[in-house]
């Protein structure tokens, strides 16, 4: 983590604008912080000025908001440019300004995703945000529209390929480096590094007006899920995590439940299979559901992988059992419930990854009481 700043430090007014996509009406000040120069534009950021400017814009912990604006914004590390002593803005600090829109939209801390470049994912959290806030905006002001057959009891709304294309377009823009897959229209780009979309998890409770359904919208590295940005629309809540940076919901830091027994655990299971092969892989999942009926507190489907995995980083629930692996469907929530501190794996434990068979989701404690039924139910 970066540390707090003990001085304050002179940032470019249009520039901060123009990264965060909200226009800044007003210099920021803070009691105690020190004043701005009348006829400088700039933005005088002293250590208390940060917590509004996390709350206002980037929704994420302090100090990884005051290492997102240094590193985006390009004004070298914090703490190290103090306001000058006669009101002008820093030189350093205004002649440093990104030089073009490229830059600004994240190009430069994306340039080289797989090498040495990639230090750290936290550059990444305005760009998914902004991305799944922009999505939820959508879902919230326009209806579904048309609805497409994708098999058997499987539809796609007019919506979720216009998010869908919407967000390709504008992730390829800001970082153009990030290959990007889509779960209605596929990939893009590299796939070394890829943005992974479910435009709508959940579309058939959106299309039926049930709240229960989210943007959701992750980052693989090979076949490690790093980042994570999932928002729901309905409920007013946006979940964020990066690898080494914690999770957080609307910028408050969370953590799973200490749960150690199942009998006290609510537990989350996924849909029921449907199309190709669905009686046989229903098998497993109606012998699971009943080995959890006679063993959890209660169990729950909500119809969304990325509300279980989020509602599990956030202590709503014990373990988010489901038996598939898409990756559009799990890597923003496995990011966001690994690093509220889940433990997540494979049906034969071993840590999850993209190519897993199973995702399983649990608070640390329930791991192998979780991973016995699971082989119970496949033995049943």
């Amino acid at each position: 983590m970066t540390a707090t700043p003990t001085t304050a430090t002179w940032i470019d007014r249009d520039a901060l604008a123009a990264r965060t996509g909200h226009p800044v009406h007003y210099r920021w000040r803070m009691p105690g912080d020190p004043e701005v120069h009348p006829k400088a534009d700039v933005v005088v950021v002293a250590p208390a000025t940060f917590n509004l400017l996390n709350k206002w814009a980037l929704g994420i912990s302090d100090n990884v908001a005051l290492g997102v604006l240094h590193e985006l914004l390009g004004l070298g590390m914090p703490g190290t440019t103090a306001a000058p002593t006669d009101g002008r803005p820093s030189p350093s600090c205004c002649q440093r300004r990104p030089a073009d829109a490229t830059r600004l939209q994240g190009r430069e801390a994306t340039q080289d995703p797989v090498g040495a470049a990639v230090t750290s994912y936290r550059a990444l959290f305005p760009i998914a945000a902004e991305a799944v806030a922009w999505a939820a905006d959508i879902m919230r002001s326009r209806p579904p529209g048309t609805l497409t057959s994708k098999g058997d009891r499987d539809i796609a709304s007019d919506l979720d390929y216009e998010i869908e294309r919407g967000l390709r377009a504008r992730l390829g823009t800001a970082t153009p480096d990030i290959g990007f897959l889509g779960e209605e229209e596929g990939s893009t780009g590299s796939a070394e590094v890829q943005w992974v979309l479910d435009p709508i998890d959940g579309t058939a409770n959106f299309v039926r007006g049930i709240p229960l359904c989210a943007v959701s919208l992750g980052l693989l590295h090979g076949t490690e899920a790093v980042l994570g940005a999932i928002e729901l629309p309905f409920l007013g809540s946006r979940y964020t995590a990066a690898k080494g940076e914690g999770a957080y919901v609307d910028g408050k830091p969370i953590r799973v439940r200490d749960t150690r027994l199942l009998s006290q655990a609510v537990v989350a299971i996924g849909d029921y299979a449907v199309g190709h092969g669905a009686a046989a892989k229903n098998h497993l999942r109606l012998a699971l559901t009943a080995h959890l009926a006679e063993t959890v507190q209660r169990v729950r489907m909500t119809g969304s992988a990325a509300l279980d995995l989020v509602w599990l980083a956030e202590g709503k629930l014990d373990a988010a059992i489901t038996l598939s692996n898409n990756p559009w469907d799990m890597t923003a929530g496995v990011a966001i419930a690994r690093e509220a501190g889940a433990a997540v794996r494979d049906h034969d434990g071993a840590e999850h990854r993209s190519d897993s068979a199973m995702t399983i989701a649990v608070a640390p404690a329930l791991v192998e009481t979780v991973l016995s039924l699971i082989d119970g139910s496949l033995a049943a």
